[in-house]
């Protein structure tokens, strides 16, 4: 049966890769569970009490034997007609062996992976044969694309310092043992230097070439996508007409999309909600160009820089209050006192929502307070463009 392994470092992509390519393709591919759902030997635990489990209770001889068990019942997982996912490799488990060893003893790497390695020839009871797909972190991209990437990260302030610097280093470890685990025979490697759709559109081609398929790569017709963010009353209807009707793009609303999720029963997740965008996108695909509305919190948008890097403009409209409130007694036909009241209770709702904070991750940041929309329009157009 034909197995795909997607490995790599912690962050790396692994299980976004692989969630993406199923998306469309759920006809062709069987992805496994999670390996602590092989065995249930593993314990119930989850951020820091999981790290105190892995790293100070349970022996590494143990955990490797643990990892192995779940290996070869995993090996088991599999579905007649489709090509199985998994997410890591045993070779990927096998430098996570190597990798906890080191930062537990005071050994040499060549010694934590003898005895790994003479432990998984012992146990490991099927002889492993996987596509290996490697994806391989690019520092300066990843630098490059920080802000976003901490935007999303859950588990910032959930360790204490000691635990993270102790991950660290096991971090370190790892990346020398996937360095040894992976010499040979060398697996398909990506290089992890580009926003997400480009990676995926590489394995799928990597997977095309290796079984003779024909998945399609996703998103390469959207080639501009602009999202308009700010505090009511600042001009994003405005702006996104604007690019409608003199540069024939495409008006979305973002809450449709958020709803979409939500009406399987599903957390409109900022991946969630990116990957019905996506799904808009292949299915107009003759447009090439989208605007936004509206961004009202930073993490969405922060997923979609990730996910379509320079295709995506982040768009914050700056306006004072009194501008704002000034535009809104104009546009409702109202004293300027219930104006500010209207203004006010609409600000609340967006800056609960942290609105404001589009503006740290943002392209673009445009003072829209001139009451000239044609001379802000123009502009706006010469940054843009």
């Amino acid at each position: 049966m034909q197995k795909v392994s997607f490995s790599g470092l912690d962050h790396s992509g692994k299980s976004q890769q692989i969630r993406m390519l199923v998306h469309d393709s759920p006809q062709l591919f069987h992805v496994t569970k999670p390996l602590t759902e092989y065995s249930q030997r593993w314990p119930k635990l989850e951020g820091p009490e999981m790290s105190r489990w892995w790293f100070e209770t349970v022996s590494v001889e143990e955990l490797t034997d643990i990892i192995i068990e779940s290996l070869n019942r995993r090996n088991e997982d599999q579905y007649e007609g489709k090509i199985t996912v998994l997410d890591r490799g045993w070779r990927m488990f096998k430098a996570v062996c190597v990798a906890t060893w080191l930062t537990i003893e005071k050994v040499e790497i060549q010694e934590a992976t003898a005895e790994t390695t003479r432990r998984f020839l012992t146990k490991l009871d099927y002889e492993p044969s996987e596509f290996e797909i490697l994806l391989v972190p690019n520092a300066k991209y990843l630098r490059s694309v920080e802000p976003a990437r901490c935007l999303l990260s859950s588990d910032v302030n959930v360790f204490p310092q000691r635990m993270r610097q102790r991950y660290a280093r096991y971090q370190t470890y790892l990346q020398e043992a996937v360095k040894d685990c992976f010499a040979s025979p060398p697996p398909r490697r990506i290089e992890v230097d580009a926003p997400i759709l480009e990676i995926q559109n590489r394995a799928r081609t990597l997977l095309n070439d290796a079984y003779d398929l024909q998945l399609p790569h996703i998103g390469d017709t959207a080639l501009m996508v602009v999202g308009f963010g700010g505090l009511s009353e600042c001009g994003k209807s405005s702006f996104a007409e604007h690019l409608r009707v003199h540069h024939g793009f495409y008006r979305l609303k973002l809450r449709y999309f958020i709803e979409c999720v939500e009406s399987r029963g599903e957390k409109a997740t900022p991946e969630r909600v990116a990957m019905e965008l996506l799904h808009f996108f292949q299915r107009h695909y003759y447009v090439q160009h989208f605007s936004i509305e509206s961004l009202h919190d930073p993490y969405i948008p922060a997923f979609l820089k990730l996910m379509l890097g320079k295709r995506f403009k982040i768009v914050y409209l700056d306006v004072d209050k009194e501008t704002r409130c000034r535009r809104a007694a104009l546009e409702l036909g109202v004293d300027s006192s219930v104006a500010c009241a209207i203004v006010e209770g609409k600000d609340h709702t967006k800056l609960d929502r942290g609105a404001n904070t589009v503006c740290q991750i943002a392209d673009v940041v445009f003072d829209n307070s001139s009451e000239s929309l044609r001379d802000n329009l123009g502009r706006f157009e010469s940054l843009l463009f």
